[in-house]
């Protein structure tokens, strides 16, 4: 991976890989989505709403790390207790420096746990055809507006 060039929708890949094989459901948000949706934006960076059950922060990390993303599991436990701020848990490619923002789905947090029940399933065309789960455009289009 250190000598190919690595655009987005190719880390786009590389987290939902990561994310799959730990067995962590995942909404991919921001502008990754309103592509789905035929609205293209400018972005170098993925939003995502995680589920990640406690059990399965470890096997995140060795994911992330075997895709050059370096995530302590002690990082993203921290930032899964945390319940002051709503901080993304950062995944920082080494080699390209592109990000994925993980925001998990916390208790409490209606909004998110309401968009993530409601994600729909489309086929996107970078990924060769794989289908992904990404935020329901309605409830994106009023998200947007709601929060920026």
């Amino acid at each position: 991976m250190k000598n190919k060039p690595l655009d987005i929708a190719g880390f786009l890949k590389l987290v939902i890989e990561a994310l799959d094989a730990a067995g962590i459901e995942y909404l991919i948000g921001g502008a990754v989505a309103e592509w789905a949706w035929g609205e293209p934006r400018a972005t170098q960076d993925l939003d995502l709403v995680v589920k990640i059950p406690i059990k399965s922060i470890n096997k995140l990390s060795k994911e992330l790390k075997k895709r050059d993303m370096l995530i302590p599991a002690e990082i993203i436990l921290d930032s899964i207790l945390e319940d002051r701020a709503d901080i993304p848990i950062n995944a920082i490619h080494m080699y390209s420096g592109l990000k994925a923002d993980l925001y998990p789905v916390r208790e409490g947090n209606e909004l998110r746990q309401s968009a993530f029940q409601r994600r729909e399933q489309v086929d996107y065309g970078p990924l060769s055809g794989r289908y992904i789960s990404i935020h329901q455009k309605i409830s994106f289009c009023t998200n947007s507006c709601t929060l920026g």
